[in-house]
């Protein structure tokens, strides 16, 4: 898979973990969750200045 000396001195799962940093972010989860509770906030404002 690899060739160069410079990647073979590391272990398979080191260049994984390389790989997959690039691919995503480490917690794409709490991410979500954060742009979840940022919409319900712009909802509640929404809401606030309709009733007023």
């Amino acid at each position: 898979m690899f060739t160069n000396k410079e990647t073979r001195r590391k272990s398979p799962y080191q260049l994984n973990v390389r790989l997959r940093a690039k691919s995503y972010s480490p917690f794409p989860k709490e991410r979500e969750r954060e742009r979840e509770r940022e919409r319900e906030r712009e909802r509640e404002r929404e809401r606030e200045i309709e009733r007023e």
